[in-house]
């Protein structure tokens, strides 16, 4: 038992050294990856889903939103991949409705952690 405890502890440090040394390495070639992947999310999802609204809430969902896709591009903000995929679900899910509420803006918020 000690020796599968620590075989697999050492696993890990092994993973976590080569994870860190394949970032610092191609770091800047993931970071561009990503805010690729973050604008053409943006300009095909996002930017058009804000036309279907005419509640009150959309304008102020929709400058939230920028200003958080804006902070991704300037690095000032990372989000994580489930988070990504939970953003992507609540923004079809909202197409689907054609109406954010209160609940939807504060739901978008806490995801971004505000």
């Amino acid at each position: 038992m000690i020796k599968g405890c620590f075989l697999v502890v050492v696993f890990f440090v092994i993973l976590t050294g080569v994870l860190y040394y394949i970032y610092e390495k191609h770091g800047e070639e993931i970071d561009e990856f990503a805010k690729e992947r973050y604008e053409s999310f943006y300009e095909k999802n996002v930017r058009p889903f804000f036309g279907k609204f005419t509640d009150d809430y959309a304008d102020s969902v929709k400058e939230f939103l920028e200003e958080k896709f804006e902070a991704l591009e300037k690095e000032d903000l990372k989000i994580s991949e489930g988070k990504f995929d939970e953003l992507k679900k609540m923004l079809s899910e909202y197409s689907k409705r054609k109406i954010i509420d209160s609940v939807d803006f504060r739901r978008l918020k806490k995801l971004f952690g505000n």
